[in-house]
């Protein structure tokens, strides 16, 4: 039978299909939903509503997610320091600005993952607004929101990074971030603390001979992601000032499919001099680097053309992707060592003295000339680092006679300073001498 009809509800008509039956929460709560203009009428827009009044507000088609996700983040729950709202792209702007005010009341959220919920940038507005006021987050996710990546929506995210200190790590792939939107953005990225930027998958992130990109200098930046972006040659001039700006702190640089050929990894190449922090350069799909792109990433990782350019080399950098020509032996030794002064050591052992490799031959040019002084640690290091065979070679081939069968010149001066000694010392008792029999002398005079 239908159930009894209940105040404001029309009873069932005769012969139709009763309707299921429906506790009393329930049609309460469908009673706030067709009542809600007089809400939106009489509560400002930042005011506390009650959770069945929100949970109108997000609307049935949320429920879910109102319950499970964001009714824990409004009430602060300690333990949820995260909120993942990925695809949900059926909130209202009005809702967005609910969103935003949970956040800014709390304070244990540290991470907000909003990728592909369609935000338009009045929804960015709203949302920022209330995320603002919380100290606590770390790590926003804002990919796939195609809408927000001009000056608009790009001046949003700029005025939320501008001076915070907390943020760590921020991504805008596939937000259809455009020069204009990142010349915004970039002023405000480098007063802030963000250390991992993901800009990729942004096809039109650079424009011919005008990009923000190279005045990228957040202080802490650790890792730039720019995979998918187009990038091209020019691009990498901009990449190349980023590096030479954050050789202290960026480890990561993401540049894989960017349209890259051998002018541009030349630029990168050159921003690796003097550089002993980064570690990846990812380099993958830029089917238009040629063996000579390559060729100016070995030669930085590993200069051959002496010694000393060698030991002065890139000693820090350990991938450049799977698809490169450069020796993997050398990249192996920068991901091995101890530090950049070790690799270096083991890189001129390996180019200039063949390394382990005992039946690799090598000349003593490089260090026939060197001070004699410095002659024993170059043998220490040459038994250490390539073996007992090429301390051998030195050996029999090289014909020093100040090292090998001869005192050395420290020798030689503690031997003259000795003889030295040893003549003042008898000159010192012949005067004694003399002194003694001046003084007979003149005793026997005075008797």
């Amino acid at each position: 039978p239908p159930p009894p009809a209940t105040a404001g509800t029309p009873p069932a008509a005769a012969g139709s299909i009763a309707p299921p039956s429906r506790s009393p929460t329930a049609n309460r709560l469908d009673m706030y939903f067709y009542d809600f203009e007089g809400i939106r009428e009489n509560k400002p827009e930042d005011a506390e509503f009650s959770d069945e009044e929100d949970e109108v507000l997000f609307g049935q088609d949320n429920r879910v997610v109102y319950f499970s996700k964001l009714l824990r983040v409004k009430h602060n729950y300690p333990w949820r320091d995260y909120l993942h709202l990925n695809g949900n792209n059926a909130f209202s702007t009005r809702a967005w600005a609910r969103v935003g005010l949970f956040l800014g009341n709390n304070t244990q959220l540290e991470v907000l993952n909003l990728r592909g919920c369609e935000l338009k940038v009045e929804d960015l507005r709203v949302l920022m607004d209330g995320l603002t006021r919380t100290n606590s987050l770390r790590h926003l996710y804002l990919r796939d929101n195609g809408a927000i990546g001009g000056a608009e929506g790009m001046a949003i995210v700029a005025s939320y990074v501008d001076g915070n200190n907390h943020l760590k790590e921020l991504e805008l792939k596939k937000t259809g971030l455009r020069e204009d939107g990142l010349s915004v953005l970039v002023p405000a990225l480098n007063s802030s603390s963000v250390q991992r930027l993901y800009l990729g998958y942004n096809i039109n992130l650079t424009s011919e001979g005008n990009s923000s990109l190279g005045r990228l200098n957040p202080p802490e930046l650790s890792l730039l992601y720019l995979d998918e972006s187009n990038i091209g040659s020019e691009g990498c001039l901009e990449v190349a000032k980023v590096l030479k700006n954050r050789k202290q702190t960026l480890k990561e640089v993401f540049l894989e499919n960017c349209k890259i050929d051998d002018e541009g990894i030349q630029s990168l190449a050159e921003a690796l001099e003097g550089n002993d922090v980064l570690k990846e350069l990812l380099l993958n799909g830029n089917a238009d680097i040629t063996s000579v792109g390559w060729d100016h990433i070995a030669e930085a990782v590993c200069n051959t053309s002496s010694i000393e350019a060698t030991y002065l080399s890139n000693h820090t950098l350990e991938s450049v992707g799977y698809d490169h020509s450069v020796n993997p032996r050398v990249l192996n030794i920068n991901s091995t060592s101890a530090s950049p002064t070790v690799a270096g050591r083991r890189k001129v052992a390996l180019v200039h003295f063949g390394g382990d490799d005992e039946k690799a031959q090598f000349h003593l040019d490089p260090i026939i000339d060197l001070d004699i002084r410095l002659m024993p640690r170059v043998l220490a290091w040459v038994g250490s680092e390539c073996g007992f065979n090429k301390l051998h070679h030195i050996v029999c081939n090289w014909n020093n006679p100040q090292l090998f069968g001869y005192p050395s010149p420290d020798r030689v001066h503690i031997a003259e300073l000795k003889k030295e000694a040893c003549n003042l010392q008898e000159a010192n008792e012949l005067l004694k001498q003399t002194q003694a029999i001046e003084s007979l002398v003149e005793e026997i005079e005075r008797l």
